[in-house]
């Protein structure tokens, strides 16, 4: 595309201008004032030859040749005197010959003819050679007819005051053309400097250079681009710096994990690989790169890869190297979000043994639990049954507790969920004489549940209530349906202490927990995500 300078288009403009003023002017002069100077022009003939037309109507016939002579001495424009037959009695501009009937002049012919004894014509005169304009009036107007008088004056004087408008207007429009070259060059030179300024600004931002200094202090549209500019690159230099620090920490704490953790670019290529990723899959410096893009292209991993970056859910898949068949790893691949909007995938490697430890202890401990919970309520000794109860309780802080995965997910019924803690609860051995009430404004509603979270969070928040509440003292577990989840609350007389590490179960999933007063009742609650 070719490059117009400023100054060119500012010249351009100016001249636009210039000429949407002068050419309606010309026009307007041309024809306009052309036709106003005709139209005046004939009301001063018409007027006069009706004056000359009004004397000779008052000369007695015997002495109309006479007043005809003298009449035409007297005339400044050229005149004509005719009779009723059309014959010539004079003209002043020919008074040496005589000349033919003018009895079919248009002119003449209309002064006999209409009512008003008034003719006008422009046209070619035969007898001087030349264009005239005529004015015709019969004499008497009322009455027998003895004659018709005649001007006529040359179309010179039109011509002569339109040709003298236009050529003022023609000179104004050179001098107005001139002025309008020389003012857009100015401006231009006004302009363009500031402009030249702020683009190499823009440029050097765009280089990097968020230090470069725009000098333009004016106090107008230029000013006010020119602090944007430099306001943007101080946003842009701490945006940077942050991002950097942000940056460094995170791989600062990547390579301090202790699972394999390797971050890909959208383009597939590996970003970040930390030291445990190294070590699980063998990559040394020189074949990093090379490996790391070699697990995103695996045919095993590919169908994984293209869900997670399509769904944005993580998905975990065994996979087994490349570059050493009798090695084997879980792999979790996670989506991340990109620069550009779309997704990148994040790959978390670990060793097999490990996971599947971690999955046996948490399956043997929760299994502990439950049957320790099972004999606690079936079981006729309190004390026993307390006993019970306290171990089940040391099993259930000792199970870890994994991030949970979309494996994990299930949904419950409210009831279902409720009524399995209470038989818990209210066994002899925890509820110590104080009885708890069910009161659900919806029992059916489904809501999450995933790896006994909710189910070990509600548990914990009841119990702490009725280790509270005085001996006999009834409680109520209600709950209060929401767009969001589910909200259950159990009030009581303070707020149990380790809110806190219940909260920690139930929020991966989505949930809350929380306390509130109500008329002089503490009520501690948690919020259950809807199935």
């Amino acid at each position: 595309m070719v490059r117009v300078p400023l100054y060119l288009k500012l010249m351009v403009s100016y001249v636009v201008v210039v000429l949407l003023v002068v050419l309606p002017t010309f026009v307007y002069v041309q024809t306009f004032q052309g036709r106003e100077v005709r139209r005046l022009l004939h009301e001063n003939l018409r007027a006069e030859v009706t004056t000359w037309a009004d004397g000779l109507a008052r000369v007695p016939p015997q002495d109309l040749q006479n007043a005809v002579r003298l009449v035409l001495g007297l005339s400044t424009e050229r005149l004509t005197v005719i009779d009723a037959t059309g014959a010539v009695l004079g003209d002043s501009a020919v008074p040496e010959r005589p000349l033919d009937n003018h009895l079919d002049r248009p002119e003449v012919r209309q002064a006999f003819e209409s009512p008003e004894g008034f003719g006008a014509s422009e046209r070619f005169s035969t007898t001087l050679d030349a264009d005239e304009i005529y004015a015709a009036a019969r004499f008497p107007r009322f009455g027998p007819v003895r004659g018709v008088v005649r001007i006529a004056t040359s179309p010179t004087a039109i011509y002569r005051v339109a040709e003298g408008g236009l050529v003022m207007l023609r000179r104004a429009g050179v001098v107005a053309a001139s002025a309008a070259m020389l003012l857009s060059l100015l401006a231009a030179l006004v302009v363009s400097r500031p402009l030249k300024q702020i683009a190499a600004g823009a440029r050097a931002l765009a280089n990097g250079d968020f230090g470069h200094r725009i000098d333009i202090r004016s106090r107008d549209e230029l000013g006010e681009v020119a602090t944007a500019l430099e306001d943007l690159a101080s946003r842009l230099r701490d945006r940077l710096l942050s991002v950097g620090a942000d940056r460094a920490s995170l791989k600062a704490l990547v390579d301090d994990l202790p699972v394999g953790v390797v971050i890909y670019r959208p383009d597939g290529a590996p970003d970040v690989v930390n030291g445990r990723a190294r070590v699980l899959c063998g990559m040394t410096p020189d074949l990093e790169s090379e490996r790391a893009h070699a697990l995103f292209e695996a045919p095993s991993q590919a169908e994984v890869v293209e869900r997670v970056l399509r769904d944005g859910f993580s998905l975990e898949a065994p996979c087994v190297l490349p570059w050493a068949k009798d090695v084997a790893v879980r792999a979790r691949w996670i989506a991340l979000p990109a620069t550009d909007g779309t997704r990148r995938a994040a790959l978390v490697l670990l060793d097999e043994a490990g996971p599947e430890a971690a999955r046996k202890q948490v399956a043997l401990l929760s299994g502990v639990s439950r049957e320790l919970r099972g004999a606690a309520r079936s079981c006729a000794d309190t004390r026993l049954a307390t006993s019970l109860q306290a171990t089940a309780a040391r099993c259930d802080a000792l199970t870890p507790l994994e991030p949970p995965s979309m494996q994990d997910v299930s949904v419950c019924t409210l009831t279902a969920l409720c009524e399995a803690v209470l038989a818990d609860v209210t066994s002899p051995a925890a509820h110590r004489g104080v009885a708890v009430q069910l009161d659900l404004a919806d029992a059916v509603v489904t809501v999450v549940e995933t790896a006994g979270r909710v189910e070990r969070a509600l548990r914990e928040l009841l119990l702490a209530c009725v280790q509270r509440a005085a001996k006999g003292e009834s409680l109520v577990l209600r709950s209060e349906p929401g767009d969001a989840g589910v909200r259950l609350l159990v009030g009581g007389r303070a707020a149990p202490a380790d809110l806190e590490a219940i909260g920690r179960l139930v929020q991966p999933i989505g949930g809350e927990v929380g306390t509130r007063e109500a008329e002089g009742v503490v009520e501690s609650w948690i919020l259950v995500p809807r199935g």
